[in-house]
């Protein structure tokens, strides 16, 4: 029982760092709306 306990230990160790790249969050995009200009050239 021993043995199987590293070894899913071991596995559990090497799979980790993939799902935490998995679950990587987007980086954030700001966008700027210039509502004066829209309002005056789009009438």
């Amino acid at each position: 029982m021993n043995t199987s306990f590293k070894a899913a230990l071991a596995a559990f160790v090497m799979l980790t760092p993939a799902a935490a790249m998995a679950q990587k969050v987007p980086a954030a995009v700001i966008a700027v709306v210039d509502t004066d200009r829209i309002l005056r050239e789009c009438t």
